[in-house]
């Protein structure tokens, strides 16, 4: 039986927005450095900072030379200044054509990788919080790669996946000609001979060919589920010929495969019987049809098990669909699908990759994207709930559209933050497919809650303090502040209660609150930071959620 908060909770209208306080209510603008920058990739890190990788050029004689650049915003949306030179690190290390890949550490700094998309070396460079490069990772922060990545993936225990294409490295394991492949390495950059065949994993064949066969895959998407358990999606063409060469046709078909922690095939997983496969896509192909695959999905991990795969064929507008997965990988029995087209007319994923679609806690999903009318495009976002209906509480109707300041016309690269707001990029035209050099980074509420962010911990005499920022889309109740808003807790979940000591308003609306607890009644360990539910509320009777925002070590 719901409670009555519940109760109350459900008949609200919750419909988020852009969270002014991140730039500005039209979002924080970057530009990329250098002549003809492109941006490749972005993150956010557990304090809330986006960072973007790319590759730019210089002139150098009046040549020009590819280099690298690693940009990072601050939690208030501008270039931050202890970062780098002026927030952008450029041309450092020396010969890095540009960085194709960047994931965040918790613990601070930053794993990003060359190669890939880029071509030349393929290596992973670690970077510490400020930007230096951190040299006990690998070989003076550097480890070389076998294969251009892809994908950076980093495990709950710190160890990072490296998935890529590269030509066959094992013939006894395929006859094709390139393969898809994942290595782990430990925290540090050591290779991990634990996982799969002394660090390495074969995946899947990328280009197969003999007399009467050929076979084309595409890997378009790599996660890991919360057992560090590695979920690729693949899209294939496969092809049949004469011997005179006369094409016969063949098939299409987009599929997953699930990989345990150590390395191995999940042969629980699937609906194809010793193939450890789910198909959720499987089309006959015309004879001298397209010679490439024609239907690719990207895959999130939902935190009940279940896996949500967005596809779509080809074309950058063509209609979408989400299908539901079940936890063993199966397809034919676990028929949960939404077309997308018929849910949001209009509404289309240009750029279709990891970061196109998220998750919440509650399963619901954000998918970003472009809709459509006529010859207009804008940026938008939908959220489909835990059954795949359509959230119509989210935005206007299901569909929040973003700022177009500065002709954006897509929404990309999504992001959770640890406070519950979550980051997209919005762009306008892309470059050849690439996100083009000049974007804006909007900071969303998911919905209409005040949101309690950490900002940071200090001892003052004999009291400890922690400072936060309360913010929404409607202005806080300055009274629902008090000494019960806030909580420590130990590993051995015993609770103290912080109290408000003062608290000011910022131009923006945002409130800086500090809180105070003696450190007489505290003993030495780590300490989580936690909203208590229900406190804190705004002008709209809308109240905060409880969840961790930080923690302390006293």
């Amino acid at each position: 039986m719901l409670s009555q908060f519940e109760l109350l909770e459900s008949r609200q209208l919750f419909s988020g927005g852009v969270d002014a306080s991140f730039g500005s209510a039209s979002g924080a603008h970057f530009v990329a450095p250098g002549n003809s920058p492109v941006i490749l990739d972005s993150d956010v890190d557990s304090s809330g900072r986006v960072v973007l990788v790319g590759t730019t050029s210089e002139k150098v004689q009046g040549k020009s030379h590819a280099e690298m650049f690693l940009a990072r915003l601050n939690s208030r949306g501008t270039l931050d200044s202890k970062f780098g030179s002026g927030g952008i690190i450029e041309g450092t290390p020396k010969g890095i054509q540009g960085l194709g890949s960047i994931t965040h550490l918790p613990e601070g700094g930053y794993i990003a990788a060359t190669g890939g998309v880029l071509g030349g070396v393929s290596r992973l460079i670690a970077f510490h919080a400020n930007g230096l490069i951190n040299r006990s990772f690998g070989k003076d922060g550097v480890v070389a790669l076998q294969l251009p990545p892809s994908q950076i993936l980093r495990q709950s225990d710190g160890k990072l996946l490296v998935v890529g294409l590269a030509g066959n490295l094992d013939p006894d394991e395929t006859d094709a000609f390139k393969a898809f492949y994942a290595f782990r390495y430990t925290a540090n950059g050591k290779l991990d001979t634990t996982y799969g065949d002394n660090g390495r994993l074969f995946l899947n064949d990328a280009l197969f060919e003999d007399t009467f066969n050929g076979t084309t895959t595409v890997l378009t998407s790599a996660t890991l589920d919360s057992s560090n358990r590695l979920v690729i999606t693949l899209a294939s063409l496969r092809g049949a010929f004469m011997e005179d060469g006369e094409d016969l046709g063949g098939s299409s078909q987009t599929f997953l495969r699930r990989y345990t922690a150590v390395g191995a095939q999940d042969f629980p997983f699937g609906d194809v019987a010793g193939d450890v496969t789910s198909i959720i896509f499987n089309k006959g192909r015309q004879a001298n049809g397209p010679g490439l695959p024609s239907h690719l999905g990207v895959s999130v991990v939902r935190p009940d098990g279940e896996i949500a795969v967005l596809a779509r064929d080809n074309a950058s507008d063509d209609p979408l669909t989400v299908t539901l997965v079940g936890i063993n990988g199966e397809v034919g029995s676990h028929p949960v699908s939404a077309n997308l087209s018929t849910l949001v007319p209009g509404f289309v994923v240009p750029g279709l990759a990891d970061g196109s679609m998220t998750v919440f806690a509650d399963n619901s999903m954000v998918i970003a994207g472009t809709i459509k009318s006529g010859s207009t495009r804008k940026p938008a976002l939908i959220r489909l709930n835990a059954n795949l209906t359509l959230d119509t509480t989210f935005g206007a109707s299901g569909v929040m559209r973003l700022p177009t300041t500065g002709g954006q016309q897509e929404a990309t690269n999504l992001a959770l933050n640890t406070d519950g707001t979550f980051d997209a990029i919005t762009l306008g035209a892309r470059t050849n497919g690439n996100i083009p050099s000049d974007v804006r980074i909007d900071q969303l509420f998911r919905d209409d809650r005040p949101v309690i962010t950490f900002a940071g911990a200090k001892q003052i005499g004999a009291s400890e303090t922690i400072t936060v920022s309360i913010r929404g889309v409607n202005s806080i109740n300055l009274n629902s502040l008090d000494d019960n808003d806030l909580r420590l807790i130990d590993q051995n979940d015993l609770r103290k209660k912080l109290h408000l000591l003062h608290f000011a308003q910022a131009s923006d609306g945002t409130i800086i609150a500090t809180y105070r607890i003696s450190r007489s009644v505290l003993h030495a360990g780590t300490y989580s930071i936690r909203t208590i539910a229900s406190q804190v509320s705004d002008t709209k009777n809308n109240s905060n959620t409880s969840r961790t925002i930080g923690t302390v070590t006293i």
